[in-house]
């Protein structure tokens, strides 16, 4: 175990959770395509740096970094540092860590709430340490997107490819009557 981390807290300790989003002179722009309704709104019910955690669904859990004017609802956790004993990034990562779509409720919308993040115990390292941890991450994961993005491509082109040759055998632009298979 690393020596400079601090001892486990209760997320609940370290951070602050919003729960009341004001509806003030919201006018919504909506669009319906069959079943599917969205809304929009040009207004903004939050304007500073945050952490939005996806309360309700199959996605539960997700954390999502949040840097400009956004409109927040009951759909998602809005947590905010009120400690300066955490870098943000290294609390995202953290959080991503914890699977919190793991605590949510198992039945047919499942649900995740405050209550459960906020009973979470962590460990803090010492702020140098999380910002280097956070430089180490970013710098790997990084090259793991690279190289995953290269990969994909590379999956790609051989579907593309196979395609191609189902195509052409059975269109007989390639003739394997006189194939010999090992």
């Amino acid at each position: 175990m690393i020596s400079s981390w601090s001892t486990c807290h209760k997320i609940l300790h370290i951070l602050m959770f919003i729960t009341s989003f004001g509806e003030q002179n919201i006018t919504y722009k909506c669009c319906s395509n069959f079943l599917i309704h969205l809304c929009f709104t040009e207004n903004s019910n939050y304007k500073n740096e945050c952490i939005a955690v996806g309360r309700v669904g199959a996605l539960c859990g997700n954390v999502h970094f949040i840097n400009y004017e956004s409109w927040i609802n009951d759909n998602a956790l809005l947590i905010k540092l009120i400690s300066d004993k955490f870098n943000i990034n290294y609390l995202i990562y953290l959080l991503r860590s914890r699977n919190l779509n793991e605590l949510a409720s198992k039945t047919a919308q499942p649900l995740l709430t405050g209550t459960q993040v906020k009973a979470e115990k962590v460990c803090i390292p010492l702020i140098k340490e999380q910002l280097e941890i956070v430089r180490y991450l970013d710098t790997n994961l990084e090259s793991l997107d690279k190289l995953l993005e290269t990969v994909n491509k590379t999956i790609q082109t051989l579907r593309e490819y196979r395609s191609t040759l189902i195509t052409q055998v059975v269109t007989g632009k390639i003739d394997v009557r006189n194939l010999k298979l090992n």
